[in-house]
Parts: structure tokens; C-alpha cells; sequence
């Protein structure tokens, strides 16, 4: 399947479509859906010095606890060359933030969707 993923009206970069790519293919069997929210959607990340936020969203985080889930999401990631800030969420916590955070679905509808 082909993705195209956009930054306001421009096509994103190579260096990070690949990050893109490399995201989908190491969380597309662990986690049921991934965004990318923070700066890395915009045209000011610095891959040597910005992070990346990544939004974990899975039905199975309700059934470990919270550390669990982190260890397990670390580990997944662990070959990924860049920081990472991880933000895990059930369904039933996404779909509550989306609903009542405002902010958080601002960053969610700006940011990238990995899966």
C-alpha cells in the first residue's frame, strides 16, 4: 500500500517519511493504531535535537498495568535512532481525551497517523 503523508499542503521529507515508514513497519503487528503529534509534524523538528511524540493507542494496555505497557512499547521501539516521548492510551482513554481535551485533538488532527 502507498502513503502519502503531507505537512500543511507540502509533501513531508524523505528523512522523515522514512522515520514515517520505519514506525510503520516496527509497530504495524504490536499496537492498533499510532499518531505522531508535536513537532515532528511541523517544519521546526530537528532530528539531532527534537523528540518524538508518539500516541500508542491499543485495546490490550487495559489488560497490563501502565508499566507494563510501557516496557513493552520501549522495547518495540528500541531500535528507533531518535527520543522518544510515548503517550499510551486505551480506546475508551483515547476516544475520552479526543472528546474532551481540546488540545489533544488539535494535535491529533494536525499530526501524523503511523497506523
Amino acid at each position: 500500500m502507498l502513503w502519502w503523508v503531507y505537512l500543511r499542503n507540502e509533501q513531508i521529507s524523505d528523512e522523515k517519511m522514512k522515520i514515517v515508514h520505519e514506525l510503520r513497519r516496527i509497530l504495524n503487528t504490536k499496537f492498533e493504531r499510532a499518531h505522531i503529534i508535536g513537532s515532528f509534524s511541523s517544519d521546526k523538528w530537528d532530528p539531532n535535537e527534537s523528540d518524538i511524540d508518539l500516541v500508542l493507542v491499543d485495546s490490550s494496555f487495559s489488560y497490563y498495568p501502565s508499566l507494563e505497557n510501557i516496557k513493552f512499547a520501549k522495547f518495540t521501539l528500541a531500535n528507533i535512532p531518535y527520543r522518544i516521548d510515548l503517550f499510551l492510551y486505551t480506546w475508551e482513554q483515547f476516544n475520552f481525551k479526543i472528546k474532551n481535551d481540546h488540545i489533544f485533538k488539535s494535535n491529533i488532527f494536525r499530526g501524523l497517523v503511523v497506523l
